[in-house]
C-alpha cells in the first residue's frame, strides 16, 4: 500500500542508522514489549522508515516507542505503523510520529549537522 507523505523533506541515511523499537499498545492494551532492533532507513520530522528482521502486525490499534541516535543525540518517538512491505529476511514499516514541535525541530537541526559532517 503507497502512502501519501505531504512534507517537506525526507532524509535518506546511507548506511542506515541503528535503534529500537517496542510495542506499547496492542488491541487497546497498554504494556511494553521487549526491544527489537531496527535500521533506520529515512526520517523527516513526521515518520521514519525502518527495516527489521521481525514481522510486525500491522494494526490501527497499536503503538510504537522508537529509540535511535542522531550525531549521538538520542530521540525517543512514539507512533503508529501506516504501511508494511515484507521481505524475504526483513520487512520494511513507515511509521508516522505524534506530532511534537520542539522535537521535530531537535530532529531538523540534528539532520543539519549529520548531513555537513557527511560531506566533509
Amino acid at each position: 500500500m503507497k502512502y501519501n507523505r505531504d512534507e517537506p523533506f525526507r532524509f535518506t541515511f546511507t548506511p542506515p542508522i541503528s535503534g529500537f523499537f517496542s510495542i506499547t499498545r496492542l488491541r487497546g492494551v497498554n504494556g511494553q514489549s521487549r526491544k527489537g532492533q531496527m535500521e533506520l532507513l529515512d526520517i523527516s520530522p513526521r515518520g521514519v522508515k525502518f527495516q527489521s528482521i521481525l514481522d510486525i502486525p500491522k494494526s490501527n490499534d497499536m503503538e510504537l516507542v522508537l529509540t535511535f541516535s542522531i550525531n549521538e543525540e538520542e530521540f525517543i518517538r512514539s507512533g503508529k505503523i501506516v504501511w508494511k512491505q515484507e521481505g524475504y529476511k526483513k520487512h520494511t514499516y513507515g511509521v508516522i510520529f505524534h506530532d511534537d514541535p520542539i522535537v521535530n525541530k531537535r530532529i531538523i537541526e540534528e539532520l543539519k549537522k549529520y548531513n555537513k559532517s557527511k560531506k566533509i
